[in-house]
């Protein structure tokens, strides 16, 4: 995912009682830091909790839905991954484990694709103030060899 997107974890479930063991990986992939917001919400889509941290390059995180539930009782919910800021590529994947049975199983995400451009106006504005002065460049460069000796 890269800044704007969202991921989807679907099938969060988790009890105090500690039948359910669920774990989020997140990771960095492009060597750039990228700002997360994480929502944990119940069956029916309601918020329970969020939180938001940055992620290093090429860091990896390890979330616990116990610590992000905080004693709230989630039975097929999900966690939305969200890459708010910074210019780096986020993976996440989650773990879930039955207590009892103690096998366990991964869940992937699913990915929203943002429909907004992933850098900001100013920096839209740069690079092209810069293709803008490259052209110029190679327009006099042009001009100036076609220009008859003493014409210029």
């Amino acid at each position: 995912m890269k800044k704007g997107d969202e991921g989807v974890l679907p099938g969060v479930t988790y009890d105090a009682s500690g039948d359910f063991r669920q774990t989020t990986y997140l990771v960095e992939t492009s060597g750039r830091p990228a700002g997360m917001f994480v929502r944990l919400r119940d069956a029916n889509g309601r918020e329970l909790a969020h939180d938001s941290f940055l992620l290093e390059p090429y860091e990896h995180r390890v979330l616990r839905i116990a610590e992000l539930a905080r004693q709230t009782f989630v039975r097929n919910g999900s966690l939305s991954i969200r890459v708010a800021g910074g210019s780096g590529r986020v993976y996440a994947i989650g773990l879930q484990i039955p207590n009892r049975s103690g096998g366990g199983y991964f869940v992937e995400m699913s990915i929203k694709r943002s429909r907004t451009p992933a850098f900001s106006a100013a920096e839209i504005a740069i690079d092209l103030l810069t293709a803008l002065a490259v052209i110029a460049s190679v327009g006099f460069a042009i001009f100036s060899r076609r220009a008859p000796p003493g014409r210029m």
